[in-house]
């Protein structure tokens, strides 16, 4: 009885240690090739990409949050646009939404699997007009959340990196361009769609990679 009682004291105690483990050891941002990038690191993004279907310019990061606790999770992401020069930043974390505002944002939640790894879906819309982008630096910080009144709620910090769009002011304008076509279109449920329609839309692109637009 008393071995029985010792196991699962033990399993409780196991248990209640990875319901308290904190955010910035329970999650990590990665790169697209499962590659983790340190917490306080400075992560550079140079390429400039043309979407010709939306007549948009924009920049990508290609980064992950990766849950890397023995839990389920619940995620979300802190960004710290202050610097942002022009411009809108798009996140499609739970749902997406778009920041034209120099301030602090926290996107929508979505939840992890233990071991897994979501797309932060965050691109910068450059204006169209602008023929040299600016160089700067948001912060992203990926955060844990809890379950508030009706919904969760952004509740703890972990990792937190530098996302600097362009290298320097005159690196900016040498940066590869590419022509990214669409292949497919989807709505939120899932249903291939001829064109863009109200809401979200799932996108596959020429380039191998998918991306949520929000059509408003």
């Amino acid at each position: 009885m008393k071995r029985i009682l010792l196991v699962a004291a033990v399993l409780f105690s196991i248990s209640m240690g990875a319901m308290a483990q904190s955010a910035k050891s329970a999650l990590q941002f990665v790169d697209d090739k499962g590659n983790v990038i340190p917490d306080g690191s400075v992560f550079e993004v140079t390429e400039i990409i043309k979407d010709e279907d939306f007549g948009t310019i924009y920049m990508k990061p290609n980064l992950f949050i990766k849950n890397v606790s023995g839990l389920k999770k619940v995620v979300a992401m802190k960004l710290d646009l202050k610097s942002m020069p022009e411009g809108k930043i798009q996140c499609c974390i739970g749902n997406c939404d778009f920041y034209d505002t120099p301030s602090i944002h926290t996107s929508g939640s979505i939840s992890i699997a233990a071991g897994k790894s979501e797309s932060i879906e965050t691109e910068w819309f450059i204006p169209a007009e602008t023929t040299t982008p600016k160089c700067w630096t948001a912060v992203f910080t990926a955060g844990l959340c809890k379950l508030g009144a009706a919904a969760y709620e952004y509740s703890e910090d972990g990792p937190s990196i530098k996302v600097r769009f362009g290298k320097d002011p005159t690196a900016v304008t040498s940066v590869k361009e590419n022509t990214v076509t669409e292949v497919e279109r989807y709505n939120i449920q899932g249903q291939k769609i001829s064109k863009p329609c109200k809401g979200i839309n799932i996108i596959k692109l020429s380039n191998g990679k998918t991306v949520k637009k929000l059509i408003p």
